[in-house]
């Protein structure tokens, strides 16, 4: 069975997983410092948003990501995506696992792909993130904020973690 691996920071893999996040477990994610600004719970009950998931290290649980994606017409759309504290490069130099959005995404480009979409996916950056998904995913402006991934750089993506 094909599954995703997180690096650390020597470059190590460690087999993870995607999950359904569970309500109490949303809740409990700002206790441990996750985004304010972000309600994973409130996620959970938006009937718009597609179902969240967790990323877990297969062998210790904790949440490392979390994403929320629903299908769209001809391509999958991202609604949400945090990497833990413990995981954001802005906030942990030293941060434990150097790959979880790229997981996250790479999730979202494999339900594309597999939807029959070819990998593509759509989301809304942040202003301050918009070089940074530029560089990172190969990922394209459509106007100011929205921005894509196409087949090409989606099918890297999954090639990378997705073994």
């Amino acid at each position: 069975m094909s599954q995703w691996y997180l690096l650390d920071q020597q470059r190590n893999g460690h087999p993870a997983q995607i999950e359904t996040l569970l309500l109490p477990e949303a809740k409990l994610l700002h206790q441990i410092g996750w985004e304010r600004n972000f309600n994973w719970a409130d996620v959970i009950t938006d009937i718009r948003k597609g179902p969240p998931q967790k990323l877990i290290a297969i062998n210790d649980n904790r949440i490392h990501g979390a994403i929320s994606y629903r299908i769209d017409e001809g391509f999958v759309f991202i609604d949400l995506l945090e990497s833990s504290p413990l995981n954001r490069r802005f906030i942990t130099p030293n941060r434990e696992f150097t790959n979880v959005a790229d997981i996250l995404i790479g999730q979202a480009c494999l339900i594309s792909a597999n939807s029959g979409f070819g990998g593509y996916v759509a989301f809304d950056a942040k202003t301050d993130l918009v070089s940074y998904y530029r560089k990172r995913f190969g990922a394209k402006s459509i106007g100011s904020q929205r921005m894509f991934i196409n087949e090409d750089s989606a099918l890297d993506l999954i090639a990378l973690y997705y073994k």
